[in-house]
């Protein structure tokens, strides 16, 4: 691991896990690195092209879609994200709604 690095939460874990479990010939892998500001970040990658430009705080499961978190209020129990990754394992269109 370079210092740029860190290792990836369990909740990222766990979403490369159902990716992978849904999709094992897609490739899905999750690259952490440290912005230009100091914030931890993950980049959730397909085939090793990145999924959309920005990284997330963190990746997460929610009706077996992924979920790339990019607030988190205080208290870390809320938090806005977008979705990345269909139910189906298929990546999301590029509708860059937020999920809250």
């Amino acid at each position: 691991m370079t210092n740029n690095q860190r290792q990836l939460s369990p909740r990222t874990v766990a979403a490369l896990t159902h990716l992978r479990r849904l999709r094992p010939l897609d490739g899905y892998a999750a690259e952490s690195y440290i912005s230009l500001s100091g914030k931890p970040l993950v980049q959730l990658k397909r085939r090793n092209v990145p999924l959309k430009d920005e990284g997330f705080l963190d990746l997460v499961v929610h009706n077996s879609r992924v979920i790339g978190i990019q607030i988190l209020t205080s208290s870390g129990n809320v938090g806005r994200g977008l979705i990345l990754v269909n139910e189906d394992g298929s990546p999301c269109a590029t509708d860059d709604s937020p999920i809250t």
